[in-house]
């Protein structure tokens, strides 16, 4: 966790460094990014920067929990009154809009699913990855009282392979359209969104329907 001293630090400042960061760590692997780099960039100095976090890792951590609070504000689930898989793609919809107007929240998303920490932070991780399967599950539970998800596996299994169809459309919509910034990312255009939508869902209907 970022120590007492960064919290101490202008907002603006705070958003700064992490905004530094996060380009850094959505654009290469943990082990490939400079974490010197970053403080230069950012203008810290290395004997400051223990100031602020213990080390590269507290740093990736902490920038991967602000881009994935981001993420789960999109999962929230929609009030609708769509049927089940009218509700799924709308759902879908708003997180692939998401996604692809804010590439380091998924791109990090990927990274910290991939990184493995020390033993200081994978409690810090096991926590995100505990609310995203939560709220998978939680849809596909709803999908199942409905009679239009499968009953024959169990939901945990279930959970973990709509996860993974997901992580692999992940990857598929950011190689279309690379990180770069928040604030000159293009997004996807009208036409690949759709085919993405239309891929996840093809997907996820053909392993789950009874």
């Amino acid at each position: 966790m970022p120590r007492p001293r960064f919290h101490k630090l202008s907002p603006q400042r705070q958003t700064e460094l992490l905004d530094i960061a996060a380009n850094a760590f959505a654009r290469g692997s943990y082990h490939d990014v400079s974490y010197n780099k970053i403080l230069a960039e950012a203008n810290v100095s290395k004997g400051a920067s223990y100031y602020y976090f213990d080390d590269k890792e507290d740093l990736f951590l902490t920038v991967a929990e602000r881009e994935l609070d981001k993420l789960f504000v999109a999962l929230e689930p929609l009030v609708t009154n769509e049927p089940f898989w009218g509700h799924v793609e709308a759902l879908l919809t708003r997180y692939l809009r998401f996604a692809t107007t804010h590439p380091q929240s998924v791109a990090l998303a990927q990274a910290s699913a991939d990184f493995v920490p020390k033993a200081s932070g994978v409690e810090r991780l096991e926590s995100w990855n505990e609310q995203y399967s939560s709220i998978a599950q939680s849809i596909l539970e709803e999908g199942q009282s409905q009679g239009q998800v499968r009953t024959d596996l169990p939901i945990t299994l279930l959970t973990t392979i709509v996860m993974g169809v997901g992580a692999s459309v992940d990857r598929w919509v950011l190689s279309q359209t690379p990180p770069s910034s928040v604030e000159d990312h293009p997004g996807l255009d009208g036409s690949t969104l759709t085919q993405a939508i239309d891929m996840f869902m093809d997907l996820t209907k053909r392993i789950l329907q009874p």
